[in-house]
């Protein structure tokens, strides 16, 4: 008998909340970002009052891509821009992520 098995798929969620104070879009620090510790980024933009913004999900490769590595925090940071919406293998759950919120 074979056993099929499912490969286990990682998701890293990140959020950002968007004020008129504060409108960076930079997310928190990624580590180790070169061990693939996650397959896909799920990043979310909030609201001043917390109602999603913006949401989507990108692939490792793309993150690999747009993120930046800083030496002096060992780490990688993303900010999640307009454009990376249009970016390869990104999808946009915007509507999704605001009809689950509507829901509660």
């Amino acid at each position: 008998m074979t056993l099929k098995t499912k490969r286990v798929i990682n998701y890293e969620i990140k959020s950002r909340r968007i004020t008129k104070y504060n409108n960076s879009r930079q997310l928190s620090a990624i580590r180790e970002l070169e061990h693939r510790h996650f397959d896909f980024l799920v990043g979310v933009l909030l609201n001043d009052d917390f109602s999603v913004l913006r949401a989507c999900v990108v692939p490792h490769e793309e993150i690999k891509r747009v993120a930046t590595y800083r030496e002096h925090t060992n780490s990688w940071v993303v900010h999640l821009k307009d454009d990376l919406w249009e970016s390869p293998g990104v999808k946009d759950v915007t509507l999704a992520f605001k009809q689950a919120a509507e829901s509660y």
